[in-house]
This record gives C-alpha cells, sequence and structure tokens, in this order.
C-alpha cells in the first residue's frame, strides 16, 4: 500500500468510527467525543504530513466546535465528520 492509500484507509475508519457514535441512540458524552476528536486530529496529523493545511484547518475547526457550548456533541461530530469526508475527496 502506498501513503494515499493508507491515509485514506486510515480516514475512512476514523469517519466511521464517528458515524457508528452518531447512530447510537443516545447523548454522546464529553469524555467519548473528546477522545474521538483527539484520536482524529493525531490521526490527520499522521497522514497529511504532505498537506500540513489540512491539519492545521482541522484543529482550528476542533478549537473552534470544542469551545461551542451551544452545540450538542453529536452536532459537533457531525462538522467534524463533514471535513474528514472532504478531505477524502482531495487525497
Amino acid at each position: 500500500m502506498n501513503n494515499r492509500d493508507l491515509a485514506l484507509k486510515a480516514i475512512s475508519e476514523l469517519t466511521q468510527s464517528g458515524i457508528d457514535l452518531l447512530k447510537k441512540p443516545l447523548e454522546l458524552d464529553d469524555l467519548t467525543f473528546n477522545i474521538w476528536l483527539e484520536h482524529s486530529r493525531k490521526i490527520l496529523e499522521l497522514v497529511t504530513k504532505d498537506n500540513p493545511t489540512i491539519i492545521l484547518n482541522y484543529l482550528r475547526l476542533s478549537i473552534d466546535l470544542a469551545g461551542n457550548t451551544m452545540l450538542s456533541n453529536k452536532q459537533k461530530m457531525d462538522f467534524c465528520l463533514k471535513y474528514l469526508i472532504k478531505v477524502l475527496e482531495i487525497i
């Protein structure tokens, strides 16, 4: 597998794990969301070393979302997932 394939696989798996969390009927608790968010940051950091703009934009988004008390964790995760899906489209 080349680097692009590995990046696609990692981001696809990350996106799927987020979708799985969103499908759960209970509200997404802070701890679970924060663990997933930190994991997503680390994965993107690893797989987008050649394009630092991707991780920098995601870090900005995640920091903005983390500080937003008006949105639920599921809404925050939805924003993150939309970004990750866009990343899949461009790499």
